[in-house]
């Protein structure tokens, strides 16, 4: 899952870790996971995307130039970013629910290289 919560609202991340956070009462944050046993506490607006975003701004490339692969609700924002956003077979059903394209590999198994030679056309040897 993915939201954005004050500190004051009733968040899974305080009612599982209560005061251990440390958190002031005032700021914003969002909270995704990445899987079953990380949690991820963000800056507003701090993501894979934007993060994506940037650094093709500083090398040049063009949004419309880039095959980005994922499989957690964390990746969500740079794969709609992506020119061709790619979603695993063993991504989170939610991720699969908002991005159309899947490939058939999951990540277990080579899935992004699997398919990335697929697009490009390439053989495995």
């Amino acid at each position: 899952y993915q939201r954005r919560v004050r500190a004051s609202d009733s968040s899974p991340l305080e009612f599982h870790f209560g005061d251990q956070l440390g958190i002031v009462k005032t700021e914003c944050f969002d909270e995704t996971h990445s899987g079953i046993y990380f949690v991820e506490v963000l800056p507003p607006q701090v993501n894979k995307g934007r993060s994506l975003s940037r650094l093709c701004s500083e090398l040049n490339v063009s949004g419309s130039e880039v095959i980005a692969f994922g499989d957690g609700l964390n990746d969500l924002e740079m794969l709609e970013w992506a020119a061709l956003g790619i979603c695993m077979k063993n991504s989170h059903p939610e991720l699969k629910l908002k991005i159309s394209r899947q490939t058939t590999f999951s990540n277990d198994h080579d899935g992004a290289a699997k398919e990335l030679l697929s697009i490009l056309q390439l053989s495995e040897d």
